[in-house]
């Protein structure tokens, strides 16, 4: 199981930092990943997930990705929420979550995606992605 620890501190004139809530994060592997291109310029790329999810009290929780040289390492966490005085009604769901990739700035050549080792994938950009120097949009 891979973890991400959530960690919130608070900071008091009077105490000093104060520890306000600590969190594991788990990963959640999603059933299907597509890969969305935008061809305009400038060119965008986006990662469509889909999941099911066993209770409804649970769903996609924060997406992280980093760029590594040329590959995109995406991480997909779940969150569990649970409105205080209710229960979580075990009922499973499908749910969609779209991410964008942040290609803006990149030069032209070949790219991979990477989520958990489990979906992985290649894209192309054909001209570098980004305005000369100068020009905005």
């Amino acid at each position: 199981m891979d973890l991400q620890s959530i960690v919130v501190n608070q900071f008091n004139d009077s105490t000093g930092w104060k520890l306000v809530k600590y969190e594991q994060g788990v990963k959640y592997d999603p059933v299907s990943v597509e890969l969305i291109h935008v061809d305009i310029f400038p060119v965008q790329f986006f990662l469509k997930f889909t999941a099911i999810f066993p209770m409804g009290c649970i769903d996609f929780g924060e997406v992280k990705s980093k760029l590594i040289n040329n590959q995109f390492y995406v991480n997909i966490y779940q969150e569990v929420n649970i409105p205080e005085g209710q229960g979580c009604d075990f009922g499973a769901h499908s749910s969609v979550k779209i991410i964008p990739l942040n290609v803006y700035g990149l030069k032209k050549g070949h790219y991979f995606f990477n989520v958990h080792d489990n979906f992985k994938g290649e894209f192309t950009i054909e001209k570098n992605n980004f305005f000369k120097e100068g020009i905005t949009l």
